[in-house]
């Protein structure tokens, strides 16, 4: 069979949602769906990236007056024919909205850079402040090693420790990784914070989480380890789940192994994998099923939006880039918008393409504040 360029494959692939594919493309992608695997999964992925909503928002690069200047998309060598453009058009916006071109083509010249992130601190319970982002390497204190390496933290006792809690706090852009006394590794999404003992003495192994944390417990039945989140808790004697307390009146405790118990109140509830626990000061508590990918994007940078407000994504954008965001214009509320953050580009990547797919215009004014338009 004739091979092609991946490039043209997912072309194929986007071409076919926006329902823009000639007669010839449409038989070589009907082909490719019964003969190439990798391409039969590749489009399926993109089906259920893509809602059937804002697909249709493509059609309108149908019409000639919605072409944008082919320069603003397409690489410079690219030679592409003005009667096909319209189907160039959809795609790459679908792509742009994904994350999958380099969004940064429009000049945002304007723009200043967002404030540079601050440290992550770690209190100890003696009221010591520790800078982890500035101070690497070992660090002595009282009967306790700390070995950091600016985005992990790893410890060793040379004689019984306090049972006080410390408190690490993550800043705005951060995220970072500790392992507890027991073997628990903890990993905390930006402006989350976890309080924690340098060894676990009692009856029970107990920490504290706002924000959002993946937890991988080590396990041991007879040390139950307990997670006290504002409102709520979560037992386990050793499992692998995610907790996050951003959302005002929310809390949710997703588990991807093992098993744990959700408490809140007098409620409780036992999860499987798979299963997500929320606790909500409208409904209490209920049980439903959540996207692992999505959920656990955050700890490799990333954030999908799918269906997002204005203000989902202006919640992510505070925690990573620390900005303050202001809307100047209420027509935006109601927009929806699908797309992919990627924490490890410059914030004018993504405003770019939040620009360009969902006509949300922005711009930073001499006080560093984030507007959108």
């Amino acid at each position: 069979m004739e091979t092609f360029d991946p490039g043209y494959k997912e072309y194929l692939r986007v071409a076919k949602l926006a329902d823009s594919l000639t007669g010839e493309e449409a038989q070589l992608f009907d082909q490719l769906m019964e003969t190439d695997q990798e391409f039969r999964a590749a489009f399926s992925e993109l089906t259920q990236t893509l809602t059937p909503a804002y697909i249709q928002q493509l059609q309108k690069y149908k019409q000639p007056e919605h072409w944008p200047p082919a320069e603003e998309i397409a690489p410079p060598a690219a030679i592409i024919s003005r009667s096909g453009w319209f189907r160039m058009a959809a795609a790459a916006s679908v792509l742009l909205a994904m994350g999958l071109l380099i969004p940064a083509l429009i000049n945002r010249s304007h723009k200043k850079q967002t404030p540079e992130m601050a440290g992550i601190e770690l209190t100890l319970s003696n009221g010591q402040k520790i800078d982890l982002s500035g101070a690497q390497g070992a660090i002595t204190t009282d009967a306790v090693t700390l070995q950091n390496t600016g985005k992990q933290l790893t410890y060793n006792m040379s004689a019984p420790a306090t049972t006080g809690m410390n408190t690490l706090n993550i800043a705005p852009g951060k995220d970072y990784q500790v392992t507890l006394a027991d073997g628990t590794q903890v990993w905390l999404n930006s402006t989350s914070t976890l309080e924690f003992p340098f060894s676990f003495n009692g009856a029970t192994r107990e920490v504290t989480i706002t924000g959002e944390a993946y937890l991988k417990v080590a396990k041991n039945k007879d040390q139950p380890f307990i997670v006290h989140l504002p409102r709520s808790s979560v037992l386990v004697t050793g499992t692998a789940f995610n907790v996050n307390t951003f959302q005002a009146g929310s809390e949710k405790v997703a588990l991807v192994e093992g098993a744990v118990i959700l408490e809140a109140g007098n409620d409780k509830m036992a999860l499987k994998p798979g299963s997500e626990g929320v606790y909500a000061n409208s409904k209490g508590l209920y049980e439903q099923p959540f996207n692992q990918r999505n959920t656990l994007s955050w700890m490799e940078g990333l954030h999908y939006f799918e269906k997002s407000n204005l203000e989902e994504i202006i919640q992510v954008i505070s925690r990573w880039y620390n900005v303050k965001v202001v809307i100047d214009n209420s027509r935006n509320n109601d927009k929806r918008f699908v797309g992919i953050l990627n924490k490890k580009k410059p914030l004018d990547s993504f405003l770019n393409t939040l620009e360009y797919v969902a006509d949300i215009q922005s711009y930073i004014d001499k006080e560093n504040v984030l507007h959108f338009r």
